[in-house]
C-alpha cells in the first residue's frame, strides 16, 4: 500500500511507525483503532461501507456491526472527534463512514514535502480494495486463522473458570502458537478491557525488565548501579507497583510471547500477577526444552495454576480450509494432498511453500481452481545445498531426508553427532514433540526431496542397506515399517499380515500418510482388509468413486468383525449419500443390523444415523430401543440419532440432554483423528436446540466456534444452518461465507446431497445484500428437490418459498409445500413440519392466510418446546384472522430474529433480510 505520514488538525498520522500523535504527544490506539483511521485516510475522497471495513480490517474473523461502530468510537477520541460533532469521521447513515478533515502530507520532520503543494495524493492501488477474488496477501500480511476449535474451547473454559490464571500454549516451531495466542487474546478481551502484550528476545534475557519496558515507566526500568539481590527485589516491587496501578482495578488479559526466553525479572513479575488472579495469561512456550529451561510459568503450569494446551500440526481438513480461505477460491485435491506432505501440517512451512511456488509458477489458477502445474517448492529447498555445510552434515542430511521426522533417541543412533550440529546450526532441522523423545527432521518434506536428488544414486542405495538393517534389528513400528516399504528394499522380510496390522494401527492413530504407503504393499488378495484402509483413506480425500470400488470387490466374509462392519458400513453410506438410493441403503443396513454380534450393532447404528438424515423420527425411535445399551463408538451414534429424533419431535430438553452425553463421548473413547465426523453431527443437533429454545446469539456463537470453512463442510448441515442463523440475524455478509464454501466444494467434489440446499441459502444472501437475482436460486432449488430428503428437503422448500415471494410468485408457495408438510408429518418431524406450515403462512399469498394452515400450525407447534413457537403460533393466528401484530415485532428482536420482525414490518419484502 505504501508508507503515509500526513497532518489533519491537531493530528499527525504515520504508518510506518505505527505512530499517531495529537498536539505532539503520542495516543495510545489499539492496532485495529489505527486501522480504522488508516483505512478512512487513504480512502477519504468516498464513504467507506461498513461491509467494506469489516472485510478488509477483520477478514474471515466474524464480527458485527456493532464491534465496527466501538472501534469507530475509539477512532474518533484518538483524533479528538466525537459523535456530536463528527468533524473529522462522519457517518453516512445507511452507508457508512468517510474522513472529512483536510489532510496534508508531511515528511519525517512534520513539514510538507518540497515537490507538494497543498494537500496529500494518497493513492490506493486496486490491489488494496476488498475483492470477493482477491488472492492471498504475501510475506507482509496474514493468513487467516482456521482449526484449533478443541483448543479454543480449552481457554475459554479456563477463563470462564475464574479460579485459573491462564493458559501455557506449547507446540513445536511452525504449528502457530504465537497466532493462536493472539486470537484468544482478541476473543477473551472486552471493550473496555486492558490488553497487555509482552514478548521475550533471546537478546534481552540477561537484561532485568527487558521484556516490560513498553508497559513500565522510565524510572521503574533504569539500570541500577547494583546487581544484588536486594536491587532485584526493589525493581520487582516498583515493577509490580507501577502494573497494579496500570490495570487499575481490572483484570488485565495478558500475552507472554516465548516466555523461555523472557527476562528472569519479568517473568517473576508477571507470574506474581497470574498467581493473585490480576491478569488472565496466554503464554507460549516451546515443546521439547528442558528442565533447564523451566522458568516461572513451567512452576505454574505444574501447580495447576495454568492449564497446558499443546498445539500440533493442523490435520489434513484444516489444511485444506486454510488453503480454501487464503487464496479465496477453492484448490484441486491432488495440490492439497501435496501441500499437506510438503508442510507436514505447519502453517508456517505452508505459508513459505504456498508464497515460494505462487512466485515460482508453481502454484497457478486456471479456471478459478488453483493447483500445482508442477512440484511445489520451498525457500529452504531452493537453497539447498549451502556451500559452508561439512561433507558430514550433508551425509546426516541424506540419511534424515530418507527416515523422515524421527524420534531423537533413535536418530543419535544411525547419525552422526556433530554432523546433526552443524545441521542444526545452519537452521535446516526442526524439533518436534515432548522433551522426552522429540521427532527431529529437516525443515520441510521439499528440503528432504531437494537433499535426495543431490545424493547421488549409489550413495542413497547404500545408506538404504545400511538404515534398513539397523531398523529391521529394533522391535518393528508402523513408522519403521512405512520407512523400509517406501525404499522398497527387504519387504520380503516382512509378511503381509504384520503389513496390514502395522497399516490398521496408522489409520486408527491418525498416521495417515504412514497407513497409505502400509496399506498399498498389501496384496489384496491375500489380505483383502488392506482394502478398508486404502477405501478410508480414499474417503478422507474426497475419493468417493474409488472407495466405493474397491469397498464392492471385498468379499467381507473374509473379513475380521471389525473390519467387516466398517466396510459394509462405509458402503450403503456411499449408496446412500452419493447414490442418492436411499430406500436400499436403509433396507440393507437393517437385513446387516440382524446379525449377531458387533456387526451388527455396527450396521443398526449406522442405520439410526441415516434414519434421522431421513427425517423418519417415528421409525428411528422404534428401531433405537433394542440399542441404547449399546457401548463404544456405537454407543455415540445411537445416542446422536436418537438425539435428533427427539429435537424434530419437539422434545427439547431431552435432545440437549442427550446431545451432551454424547459430545462427552466423543471426547473421551472416540480417537482424536475420527472426531470431526461425530462432533460436527452433535453439534448441529445442539445448535438446533438452543434454536428452539429461541438462543439465537449463543446458536450462532456455536456455530462460529465450530464450522469448519472450507470443502469439508460440505459433509454436513451446520454450515447451512449456521448460515440459516446469520440470514435471520439479518447479517447476509457473514451468511453469504458460510455458505459459499459449501456450494464450491459441493460443485467440485460433485456432491449433490446439500448442494440445491445451498445454493438457494447462496442465492438469498445475494438478494439480502441487493445483489443477485433469485430465479438462479429457483431454478437450482427446483431441480434438487426430487432427489433430496429429509431434514434438507424441508429446509430446501422453505427456502425456495422465500424466493418465490420475493418475486410474487406467492400463489406457488401453498402447493409447493403442503405435500412437503404431509411427508414431514408421516415422518414424526413436528419441528419440520411446523416450519413448512409457518412459510406457507408467511410467504403464501398475502392477506389471504387460510384458516386451515393456521389452525394446523397450533395444533402442531403447541407441544414443541422453546420460546420461539408461541411467538411464530401468534403470527399466523394474527394473519389468519386479522388480528394485531403489535409488539410481535419486538417480540422477534429481541430473541434476536431480526429478519422475522422485518417481515411484520413489511411482508411484501420477504427476502431483503
Amino acid at each position: 500500500m505504501g508508507d503515509v505520514r500526513v497532518r489533519f488538525g491537531e493530528c499527525e498520522l504515520d504508518t510506518d511507525r505505527a505512530e499517531l500523535r495529537r498536539s505532539g504527544e503520542l495516543v495510545d490506539v489499539q492496532p485495529l483503532v489505527f486501522s480504522v483511521i488508516e483505512m478512512l485516510v487513504r480512502h477519504r475522497e468516498r464513504v467507506v461501507s461498513k461491509e467494506e471495513l469489516l472485510d478488509e480490517l477483520w477478514g474471515d474473523r466474524f464480527v458485527g456491526e456493532s464491534t465496527l461502530a466501538t472501534r469507530v468510537k475509539f477512532a474518533r477520541r484518538a483524533v479528538g472527534d466525537d459523535g456530536a460533532s463528527q468533524s473529522i469521521i462522519r457517518t453516512v447513515h445507511g452507508r457508512g463512514y468517510r474522513f472529512v478533515a483536510d489532510v496534508e502530507a508531511i515528511d519525517d520532520d512534520g513539514r510538507p514535502p518540497a515537490n507538494t503543494a497543498g494537500a496529500a495524493t494518497l493513492a490506493v492501488p486496486a490491489t488494496s480494495r476488498p475483492s470477493t477474488e482477491r488472492p492471498a496477501r504475501g510475506p507482509e500480511g496474514r493468513w487467516p486463522f482456521t482449526g484449533r476449535r478443541d483448543e479454543f474451547g480449552a481457554v475459554v473454559a479456563a477463563a470462564e473458570s475464574r479460579t485459573v490464571g491462564g493458559v501455557l500454549v506449547e507446540g513445536p516451531t511452525g504449528v502457530g502458537t504465537t497466532r493462536f495466542a493472539e486470537e484468544c487474546v482478541n476473543r477473551l478481551a472486552s471493550q473496555d478491557q486492558p490488553v497487555w502484550r509482552v514478548r521475550g528476545f533471546p537478546d534481552r534475557t540477561d537484561i532485568p525488565l527487558a521484556a516490560l519496558t513498553d508497559l513500565l515507566p522510565a524510572d521503574v526500568v533504569a539500570p541500577t548501579h547494583q546487581a544484588d539481590d536486594l536491587a532485584r527485589a526493589e525493581m520487582f516491587r516498583r515493577a509490580r507497583d507501577a502494573l497494579d496501578r496500570l490495570r487499575d482495578g481490572r483484570r488485565v488479559v495478558l500475552l507472554v510471547d516465548d516466555a523461555p526466553r523472557v527476562d528472569p525479572l519479568s517473568t517473576a513479575v508477571l507470574a506474581s500477577l497470574v498467581t493473585a488472579q490480576a491478569v488472565f495469561a496466554v503464554v507460549t512456550g516451546r515443546s521439547g526444552t528442558g528442565a533447564d529451561d523451566d522458568s516461572d510459568f513451567d512452576g505454574l503450569a505444574r501447580s495447576g495454576v495454568l492449564h497446558t494446551i499443546e498445539l500440533g500440526p493442523l490435520d489434513d481438513i484444516d489444511i485444506d480450509v486454510l488453503l480454501y480461505r487464503a487464496l479465496r477460491g477453492p484448490i484441486d485435491d491432488d495440490s492439497v494432498a501435496l501441500l499437506v506432505q510438503a508442510s507436514r501440517g505447519r502453517p508456517a512451512a505452508l505459508r513459505d511453500i504456498v508464497d515460494t511456488s505462487r512466485r515460482s509458477g508453481a502454484l497457478v489458477r486456471e479456471d478459478g481452481v488453483w493447483r500445482l502445474a508442477e512440484r511445489p517448492v520451498s525457500s529452504w529447498s531452493t537453497e539447498w545445498p549451502p556451500e559452508r555445510l561439512s561433507s558430514d552434515a550433508r551425509n546426516v542430511a541424506a540419511r534424515m531426508a530418507l527416515l523422515g521426522p524421527t524420534p531423537l533417541s533413535l536418530l543419535t543412533d544411525l547419525v552422526s553427532d556433530d554432523g546433526l550440529h552443524d545441521l542444526d546450526d545452519a537452521g535446516f532441522v526442526l524439533l518436534d514433540g515432548e522433551a522426552g523423545d522429540p521427532q527431529v527432521g529437516l525443515t520441510d518434506a521439499l528440503l528432504e526431496t531437494a537433499v535426495i536428488e543431490g545424493t547421488g544414486r549409489l550413495r542413497l542405495r547404500s545408506l538404504v542397506n545400511e538404515l534398513t538393517e539397523s531398523l529391521l534389528e529394533r522391535p518393528l513400528t508402523p513408522w519403521a515399517l512405512a520407512r523400509i516399504v517406501s525404499w522398497d528394499v527387504h519387504t520380503d522380510r516382512v509378511d503381509a499380515r504384520t503389513l496390514l496390522d502395522h497399516a490398521l494401527l496408522s489409520l486408527v492413530s491418525g498416521d495417515f500418510a504412514d497407513a497409505q504407503t502400509l496399506a498399498e504393499a498389501v496384496d489384496l488378495d491375500e489380505q483383502p482388509g488392506a482394502a478398508v484402509v486404502r477405501a478410508e483413506l480414499a474417503l478422507r480425500r474426497n475419493q468417493w468413486q474409488q472407495a466405493d470400488r474397491l469397498l464392492r470387490e471385498i468379499d467381507v466374509d473374509r473379513l475380521e468383525p471389525v473390519a467387516a462392519s466398517l466396510a459394509l458400513r462405509r458402503r450403503w453410506t456411499i449408496e446412500f449419500t452419493y447414490r442418492n438410493r436411499h430406500t436400499d441403503a436403509l433396507d440393507a443396513l437393517a437385513e446387516g443390523g440382524s446379525r449377531p454380534g458387533p456387526i451388527g450393532h455396527a450396521l443398526a447404528a449406522r442405520r439410526l444415523g441415516l434414519l434421522a438424515t431421513s427425517g423418519r423420527y417415528g421409525e428411528l425411535e422404534r428401531a433405537a430401543q433394542p440399542l441404547l445399551d449399546t457401548a463404544g463408538v456405537s454407543r455415540v451414534e445411537v445416542l446422536g440419532a436418537v438425539a435428533v429424533a427427539l429435537l424434530g419431535t419437539g422434545r427439547i430438553a431431552e435432545a440437549s440432554e442427550l446431545t451432551d452425553e454424547a459430545l462427552s463421548l466423543v471426547r473421551t473413547i472416540v480417537p482424536s483423528p475420527w472426531r470431526p465426523e461425530s462432533l460436527d453431527a452433535l453439534f448441529t443437533t445442539k445448535v438446533g436446540t438452543m434454536l428452539q429454545e429461541g438462543d439465537l446469539a449463543g446458536a450462532s456463537s456455536l456455530v462460529r466456534t465450530h464450522l469448519p470453512s472450507g470443502r469439508r463442510s460440505r459433509l454436513g448441515l451446520l454450515p447451512v444452518i449456521g448460515a440459516e442463523i446469520e440470514l435471520e440475524a439479518a447479517r447476509p455478509r457473514v451468511a453469504r461465507e458460510l455458505i459459499r464454501a459449501v456450494v464450491a466444494s459441493s460443485r467440485r467434489d460433485e456432491f449433490p446431497h446439500y448442494l440445491g440446499l445451498a445454493e438457494v441459502i447462496l442465492c438469498r444472501c445475494d438478494l439480502a445484500r441487493g445483489t443477485g437475482s433469485p430465479e438462479a436460486g429457483i431454478d437450482a432449488g427446483l431441480s434438487a428437490l426430487p432427489s433430496t430428503i429429509g431434514v434438507a428437503r424441508w429446509r430446501l422448500g422453505t427456502g425456495l418459498a422465500e424466493l418465490l415471494a420475493a418475486i410474487g410468485r406467492r400463489d406457488e408457495v401453498v402447493p409447493l409445500l403442503s405435500p412437503l408438510a404431509d411427508e414431514a408429518r408421516e415422518g414424526g418431524a413436528r419441528i419440520a413440519e411446523a416450519d413448512l406450515l409457518f412459510a406457507s403462512a408467511v410467504f403464501g399469498p398475502l392477506r389471504a392466510v387460510d384458516p386451515a394452515i393456521a389452525e394446523r400450525l397450533t395444533e402442531t407447534a403447541r407441544p414443541i418446546e422453546g420460546r420461539l413457537w408461541p411467538l411464530r403460533r401468534r403470527h399466523v393466528e394474527a394473519l389468519a384472522s386479522g388480528g394485531s401484530l403489535d409488539g410481535l415485532a419486538e417480540a422477534y428482536a429481541d430473541l434476536g430474529y431480526l429478519r422475522y420482525a422485518s417481515l411484520i414490518e413489511s411482508p411484501e419484502s420477504a427476502a431483503a433480510g
